[in-house]
């Protein structure tokens, strides 16, 4: 079993998220997180993940579990302009207990 890596930090502390799935099975990926440096990717090409709130179905199909500023932050379109508020978001959604994450192809 080959050691996961971070693409980005090259740091081994590694954490699975999720399958996210798409329409069919081989448009399911694994979405994983780097502790160290606390970014999303792709398991598969290594790309970086931003906007999991937008791949989320949470908070369309059962909004009173999405957490509460996300799900203000994503009706008022904020959070596309503020980096530092779109790394907050996808921390709080890679942590969601309640996600449904979803491939949009």
């Amino acid at each position: 079993m080959q050691e996961a890596i971070c693409p980005f930090c090259l740091g081994k502390n590694i954490r699975f998220i999720d399958f996210v799935g798409g329409n069919s099975i081989e448009n399911s990926r694994t979405l994983m997180e780097c502790i160290e440096c606390e970014k999303f990717y792709w398991d598969d090409d290594g790309k970086e993940v931003k906007h999991l709130f937008d791949s989320c179905k949470t908070i369309l199909m059962n909004p009173k579990k999405c957490d509460e500023n996300v799900r203000k932050a994503h009706t008022n379109g904020k959070a596309n302009y503020d980096r530092r508020k779109i790394e907050e978001f996808d921390l709080l959604c890679g942590s969601c207990s309640h996600r449904k994450f979803f491939l949009r192809i």
